[in-house]
């Protein structure tokens, strides 16, 4: 993990300009980011001048190896009163409103006499969006492991298998050079069901003459990958569907640069698409950031305006969807430079 104790400084200094006196982190990838914490239980009493890392019996020496800039302490349940004897002071605490349980929040909310519990939207999230190199690089590697995964099984694809037999091989694949797993469940879909943008693999068999559409990515050391590659038939409407497809993706990446808003880069992308007369048929955001998580800030969408960044991660994935024929998704990975952008899955 890359300088963590820069990560804690930025938070201190954004819990200073919310008027935080400290803050409770519990959501596992907040909780890597900040320590180097990857257990899958544990909750940070971070302050001005003071961490607390709070962990059971199962990730007490796991914690011990990875985490810097905090102390270890083992309780018999992070979540629960022990937490509570942590906070040594009258002050304001911060807590992660949009990933905590409603009954987590209701237990620490009740804690309000004599703490002020405040919860917060994306308050460690905001720092994560933008990515440093070394982030990038993380990034980057992860999807060439995807990449290579996917070049591998396509050189001894096995027309008649299953969709999940191949999604099976991909994710076997990403293990054996070196991922953790997939960064998410591989959609694989061939045929008509290509047109479900979030198709699960069933048991068609996959046919050389049907469009073969794969979403995938590996996670290597905590950090995502996510692309998309669609094989196709000698169809000259699968043909002409495609190159409208890329068109769309290439007029977004030629949007890409600081200053510029997340919606002006989907609208680029979503025009395209209209102006061919293919406006109904392109429903979700043309992007998404992801790093630790798969889904991150920020949101490239008609909607969740925000400026774009040297360092922000986001994917670029225009796609058009006929049902009851076919659909076609292209999705790249791209890091913001001060430049443009560097397209990390290619």
């Amino acid at each position: 993990m890359s300088d963590p104790g820069n990560r804690l400084a930025r938070l201190r200094t954004s819990l200073a300009q919310a008027g935080l006196d400290g803050f409770l982190a519990a959501h596992p990838p907040n909780l890597q980011y900040l320590l180097g914490f990857t257990g899958s239980l544990g909750v940070a009493l971070i302050t001005d001048d003071d961490c607390d890392l709070l962990v059971d019996s199962r990730y007490l020496e796991q914690a011990e190896q990875e985490t810097t800039g905090c102390r270890v302490h083992l309780v018999p349940n992070p979540l629960g009163e022990d937490t509570r004897s942590f906070l040594r002071k009258p002050s304001r605490i911060g807590i992660e409103a949009d990933t905590l349980s409603y009954a987590q929040a209701l237990r620490w909310l009740s804690w309000a006499d004599p703490w002020q519990i405040e919860p917060t939207h994306e308050f460690i999230e905001a720092l994560r969006e933008i990515k440093s190199p070394d982030e990038v690089e993380e990034i980057r590697a992860s999807c060439l492991l995807a990449r290579q995964s996917l070049d591998e099984l396509l050189r001894h694809l096995s027309w008649g298998a299953s969709e999940t037999e191949l999604a099976g091989r991909l994710e076997f694949l990403f293990r054996k050079r070196g991922a953790q797993g997939p960064a998410f469940e591989t959609i694989v879909a061939s045929g008509t069901r290509s047109s479900l943008p979030h198709a699960r693999p069933g048991d068609s068999p996959v046919r050389r003459e049907a469009v073969l559409l794969i979403d995938f990515g590996a996670r290597r050391k905590g950090y995502c990958s996510d692309l998309t590659r669609v094989l196709l038939p000698d169809d000259e409407k699968v043909q002409r569907v495609a190159t409208i497809v890329r068109r769309a993706q290439q007029a977004a990446l030629d949007m890409i640069r600081p200053g510029v808003s997340s919606t002006a880069v989907d609208a680029a992308a979503r025009g395209v698409i209209a102006e061919e007369g293919f406006a109904g048929h392109f429903g979700h955001g043309t992007g998404h950031g992801l790093g630790l998580e798969i889904h991150e800030r920020p949101r490239i969408s008609t909607s969740g305006e925000s400026t774009l960044a040297a360092g922000m991660v986001f994917t670029v994935e225009p796609g058009i969807y006929l049902p009851g024929e076919f659909g076609i998704r292209i999705e790249d990975v791209v890091a913001v430079t001060e430049a443009g952008c560097d397209v990390l899955s290619r």
